[in-house]
Parts: C-alpha cells; structure tokens; sequence
C-alpha cells in the first residue's frame, strides 16, 4: 500500500474485511436511523472501515459521510473535509483496484461477469426478476458444481456483489423500486433512504438476523420518523 508498505487487513471477528464491514456500517446505520447523530463509538467504527482497507467498505464509508451532510448549511461546512477524505484516500483506492484486478484472482472482474450475466437476461426477468429461488439460465450450472467457489468459473458468488444485485435477480427492477419506496415511505426523508439505503449495497445475507433486525427497525420506528420529517430533503 502507498506511504504504509505491506499490512494485514482486520477483519474483526468475521472471515473477511468486507463482511465485517457489512454487519458493523448496518449496526451504524441503525444507530444513526434511531438517534439522527454520530456518537463516538459510531465514528471509531467508521475510523475501523478505512484501516480494513476494503474497496467497498472506503466506498461506502465516503458515501456515507456525504449523505450525512446533505442538509442546508451542513453540506458546505463539511465540504472541505469530504473533499480532503476522498483526495486522501484516491491513492489508496487505486492501489486497492490495482491488487483486486491483478493476479489469478481478479475481484472486480468477476463480479462484472455477474452483471453482465443479471443483464444479457430477456426484458421480462430484468423486470421482474428470476424469482425467490431462480436465477438466470447462464450460471444455473454453477449451483450443480461440487465446489463451492464460482470465482474458480469466473463468477463472483451473489452475496459477493451486494444484497441490491441479489434483490435484483431474484425480483428484478420492480422488487427494487418497490423496496426503496418502502424504505422512503418509512422515513419521508430523501437523506435518511439514502443513508438506509447504503445497507443494500453491502454483502449482507437477505436471510441474516443482522437484516431482519434492520428491516423490523424501520418498520417500528419508520412511522414516527415519517411524522417527524414530513417530507424533509
């Protein structure tokens, strides 16, 4: 890595980086959802998704700080160090794209493969989707496979490339807008189904306690924040 050489990356008490970032940012993003403010223990897990040095845990951190401050005046006085924070870590992330794209293990690469798949599909599945236990026809192989690990065919495995793709397959493009209506229907805000919306582009399972929990909170507490906000941007 550029200024820092060679690291480990933590990964907390998971397998890997990424997914450990998916279930601490949720736990953030719950916290923030229930008290509409960062505290201290938020922002030393925010300072423990960049040490991951995960491409999509940087990622979705900087968005995550934007979303926060798209509000009136807040928006212009944290410009300056949003700027400072993307100009600071661009050289980390071309190194991070840099390591996922090269060798025998191209990570960007197979996750692409996956889109183009989820996209090659006729009109009506784009739409709707293959359905709860579909998938498309062009890797319905791959679950015939004794090995578990489709980056061996050139695939990234579903979960791998965010709960909004695997959403995306199984109930196509109105499943999508139908839950993030649902989310904005919960918040009557923009800012914060932006915010709760950023859980979907993590690798957290659908089926997970960590996303059940996630979805019983907005639909508990998703009224009372509507009324509050009435429509606020």
């Amino acid at each position: 890595m550029p200024l820092i050489g060679s690291t480990f990356r933590p990964t907390g008490f998971f397998n890997e980086p990424s997914t450990y970032f998916s279930i601490v940012f949720t736990f953030v993003v719950i916290r923030y959802f229930l008290k509409e403010r960062l505290e201290i223990i938020d922002k030393l897990a925010l300072l423990s998704f960049f040490l991951t040095l995960s491409f999509a845990a940087v990622i979705l951190s900087i968005l995550f700080i934007a979303f926060l401050n798209i509000k009136g005046r807040r928006l212009f006085r944290f410009l300056p160090f949003f700027f400072f924070l993307v100009i600071l870590s661009l050289p980390f992330l071309f190194e991070l794209f840099e390591a996922r794209t090269s060798g025998d293990y191209d990570a960007i690469g197979i996750r692409e493969n996956l889109f183009q798949v989820l996209f090659d599909q006729p009109f009506i599945e784009i739409v709707f989707g293959n359905g709860p236990v579909g998938v498309p026809s062009a890797i319905a192989y791959l679950y015939q496979l004794e090995s578990t690990s489709w980056a061996k065919n050139g695939f990234a495995a579903i979960n791998d490339n965010g709960l909004i793709i695997f959403i995306f397959m199984k109930f196509g493009l109105v499943g999508l807008f139908s839950l993030f209506y649902f989310v904005y229907l919960k918040t009557r805000s923009i800012r914060i189904t932006l915010v709760l919306t950023l859980v979907f582009l993590t690798k957290i399972k659908l089926t997970s306690l960590m996303f059940i929990l996630f979805i019983g909170v907005i639909l508990i507490y998703g009224r009372g924040k509507a009324d509050a906000n009435k429509l606020t941007y």
